[in-house]
């Protein structure tokens, strides 16, 4: 059934545009994406149930997210010269379509939906003439990560999966190493034990509070420690919240977070992993960098509102989400 599904997917949403992949995913996808890992979570003493639930995760991502940038890193120097027309067409249509939906609804052009649908129709015809577009929607597997990964290597796919209660939301990770049978099924946490994603110290606390609620090193690191052990590099694709949060400053100690033991890639899938290993392209480093310190988040900066101008001295103030002022931020080790 789920080898049906992914062969569904990949058939059809590869003719679709973005809006209606999205569409289609919510309408038709959803429910069986719900119930097939329901299942999956309800039997860990199969784990072809856990492959396939990487298998399912890692493409619904890889199509639904991927496939705008990768259209339009094929089609910018395409030689193709209909199809770049088609393209330039598309973008124009783009931002007349954003300009519209800036507008209030009474100001709006009354044929709105109908530039809607020729967008649509364009991006359908970008698709199918897009060679580096099918090839990314083509079938990876969670055996050709794997195949892909260095033996000091972990592959990461973070998914949400509904409570069968409809309650609440399970956090999983299914965890890829090399030379294992199957990948690992790792239940991370239920969204509900996150008390707030505002209280952004607490979450990144390497000091367990349980008046705080959980912070991220038992949400997340303690889980999935076992896992990686002896990792040096490790690829991940979030989900959820989880794409709010900075995995590689994650404590794992009083002392380290994720980077100090890991090179941390996030990814938006992790079929991006082999065509990554495969390139042989090297990122260019920065000229030069910006680095701040040594600011005084308790200074009043009302202070400075009569200064002309930027200075050396300029401080601000770092207020929550009600305006206080907060008055415990430490300097980090180091910086003073």
């Amino acid at each position: 059934h789920n080898g049906y599904s992914l062969l569904e997917i990949r058939e059809n949403l590869i003719d679709f545009s973005e809006r209606e992949q999205l569409q289609y995913y919510n309408t038709t996808l959803k429910w069986r994406h719900r119930s097939f890992m329901q299942f999956a979570l309800r039997h860990p003493e199969f784990p072809e149930l856990a492959a396939a639930a990487y298998n399912y995760e890692m493409t619904v991502k890889g199509i639904s997210l991927m496939s705008r940038r990768q259209l339009f890193q094929s089609l910018r120097n395409n030689p193709d010269a209909q199809l770049n027309a088609q393209f330039e067409a598309w973008q124009a249509l783009q931002k007349n379509i954003s300009r519209q939906y800036a507008l209030p609804p009474e100001k709006r052009m009354s044929h709105v939906d109908s530039l809607v649908a020729r967008s649509n129709e364009l991006e359908r015809n970008l698709a199918l003439g897009s060679n580096m577009f099918r090839q990314a929607s083509s079938a990876t597997l969670w055996k050709d990560v794997q195949s892909a990964l260095g033996t000091d290597e972990a592959a990461i796919e973070l998914g949400m999966v509904d409570n069968i209660s409809g309650d609440s939301t399970w956090y999983v990770a299914w965890v890829i190493r090399p030379r294992e049978a199957n990948p690992q099924q790792i239940v991370l946490f239920e969204e509900k034990e996150l008390r707030s994603m505002s209280a952004i110290r607490k979450l990144y606390s390497s000091e367990s509070n349980p008046s705080d609620g959980k912070n991220l090193r038992e949400l997340l690191w303690n889980p999935l420690q076992a896992s990686l052990q002896g990792v040096k590099s490790l690829y991940f694709a979030p989900a959820g919240f989880l794409h709010q949060i900075n995995f590689a400053a994650i404590p794992v100690s009083d002392q380290q977070v994720v980077s100090d033991l890991m090179q941390v890639h996030r990814l938006i899938s992790t079929n991006q992993v082999p065509d990554l290993k495969r390139s042989t392209r090297v990122a260019a480093l920065p000229a030069s960098a910006l680095v701040m310190g040594g600011i005084l988040y308790d200074a009043d900066n009302m202070s400075q509102s009569a200064s002309s101008g930027m200075s050396d001295t300029t401080t601000f103030i770092l207020r929550n989400r009600d305006g206080v002022p907060y008055t415990d931020w430490d300097y980090l080790p180091g910086s003073h």
